[in-house]
């Protein structure tokens, strides 16, 4: 605009001259000065006008210009600050001076900025993303090079990691600048996905695979993929057979296909449930279910299937059932019954003397009831009762134990109550070795005792004190043997019982 200001003052100087105002007329001395003296141009910029102004002109100046004009103006325009000189002369007056004049050229610079461009966790390395660099300053029009050649003012790349692009960038006046693009990718988190088990019951049902891709984390892009071993057919389900420990490969990735991670489908087989068949501990005689209808188990009997079999259990019994599970296999399963052991196996005392038989019932529970038969009739409900029995006569004596839930157990024993003494009825005393002694044996010791044996006239013939004698059967005045003789006993034992005995005894031969 200064420029243009000056140079319409150069044409008002002309005009005025033509109408008859010339630089001499003034009647004052010449004064010499330069005009368009540190102007500022750039390449836009249209000339700059400078030259020479002289107050008072009269003919005769001359000029010459360092670029070789020779008028008192001229329209310069560097390409960089340039100093401008004339030489003004006059030969009238004598006159020779020089002048300079100083025109800026001053180019905004390019200022290039580092530009960085995040590339989000959902873009795909390798997809073309178009970047754009930054700056400011200069004159435009501007021209571009990219390093990838392309001469835009942006450009579409393919980075698949970070990376930096450069481009220069020039101005119409020549400025140059690089700009430099980064390109970085925002961290994203590994690909994830746990192995699948898959339970099953039956290895003979097919099942449709295909992997809950909501459970995959991390990994790049939008959505994710899967594949049975052969990528063309991504995303496809396969149907297979399950069986114990099998195992399907396959792979997983992100959308971009950038992280892959080799899986594995794992067959775990559910271990069937089978109906369980408590031990049944019961009563001899029990009536016992072995199956029913609502436990789905099945007993063969004789060439029979019974789904609902009850029977009575006189000894310790196992019975094989048959199971069949929802996958049509049949399973073996025991059911024991056991007969409740009830201990009846009394034990007795006889005291011989006294005629009497204690009875010792078995180490039973408290709750447990007891009855004692006598020959077939109740006597009593005792543990350990006494019984009041006639010697010489056998005796059935039964005890019947029942327990708290009915079960029972019965023992008979047959007693034979002796008089606690063995007297013999004969001997023959003849030298054979065989009954050659009358004796008495007692099953307890004697405090007192006293034996006198009578011939048949009544005659004492054998007296003795000690309760182990052995009478020959010869008198002790006589020489000739008897064939029977009558006894007097009387005893008394340790125990304080009396014993009161009389008897015959017999000789069958003598020599």
């Amino acid at each position: 605009m200064v420029n243009k200001l000056k140079y319409a003052v150069w044409i008002i100087g002309m005009i005025l001259t033509q109408l008859g105002f010339s630089q001499g007329d003034h009647p004052s001395s010449q004064r010499i000065s330069t005009f368009g003296a540190n102007q500022v141009i750039n390449c836009t910029s249209d000339s700059a006008l400078i030259g020479v102004q002289i107050d008072n002109w009269i003919e005769g100046f001359q000029y010459v210009w360092s670029d070789g004009s020779t008028d008192s103006t001229t329209l310069v325009k560097p390409s960089q600050t340039q100093i401008y000189s004339v030489t003004i002369s006059h030969s009238g007056l004598n006159l020779l001076l020089e002048k300079s004049i100083s025109v800026a050229v001053e180019h905004s610079p390019i200022v290039a900025h580092e530009t960085e461009i995040s590339v989000d966790k959902f873009t795909c390395p390798g997809e073309e993303i178009t970047i754009e660099s930054t700056f400011n300053g200069g004159h435009a029009p501007f021209s571009f090079v990219w390093d990838n050649g392309d001469n835009n003012s942006t450009t579409t790349v393919s980075p698949s990691s970070n990376e930096t692009f450069f481009v220069t960038i020039t101005d119409q006046c020549g400025s140059e600048a690089e700009s430099q693009v980064r390109v970085v990718f925002e961290p994203r988190d590994p690909l994830s996905f746990s192995d699948i088990s898959i339970d099953f019951t039956c290895p003979d049902e097919e099942v449709t695979l295909r992997p809950d891709l909501g459970k995959v984390k991390g990994g790049v892009g939008y959505g994710y993929r899967f594949a049975f071993g052969d990528w063309k057919n991504e995303n496809m389900p396969i149907t297979t057979t399950p069986a114990e420990d099998k195992v399907i490969p396959f792979e997983v990735t992100d959308a971009c296909g950038i992280d892959v991670l080799k899986k594995e489908i794992r067959f775990v087989k559910n271990e069937i449930e089978l109906p369980k068949c408590d031990d049944e501990l019961v009563c001899k005689g029990s009536e016992v279910s072995v199956t029913s209808q609502t436990d789905g188990l099945y007993f063969w009997n004789e060439g029979v299937m019974h789904t609902n079999f009850t029977t009575t259990v006189e000894k310790p019994t196992t019975y094989e059932l048959s199971f069949l599970d929802q996958c049509g296999d049949m399973h073996g399963i025991e059911k024991k019954v056991s007969i409740k052991e009830i201990n009846s196996n009394f034990d007795y005392q006889v005291y011989q003397f006294d005629e009497s038989v204690v009875l010792n019932s078995p180490t039973i529970n408290q709750t447990d009831k007891i009855t004692w038969l006598l020959n077939g009739i109740e006597i009593s409900n005792e543990r350990n009762p006494e019984l009041d029995l006639p010697a010489g006569v056998e005796h059935e004596v039964e005890l019947i134990v029942e327990d708290e839930e009915g079960c029972t157990s019965r023992t008979q024993r047959i007693i034979v109550l002796r008089d606690g003494m063995d007297i013999p009825t004969a001997f023959s005393p003849n030298g054979d070795g065989l009954n050659d002694y009358f004796s008495v044996r007692f099953e307890e010791e004697m405090k007192y005792f006293d034996i006198k044996i009578f011939d048949r006239w009544g005659q004492l013939i054998y007296h003795s004190n000690d309760q182990y004698f052995r009478w020959m059967g010869v008198g002790e005045n006589q020489s000739q043997t008897l064939a029977s003789f009558a006894f007097i006993l009387k005893a008394t034992t340790v125990s304080e019982k009396q014993i009161e005995k009389r008897g015959v005894i017999s000789a069958f031969s003598f020599e």
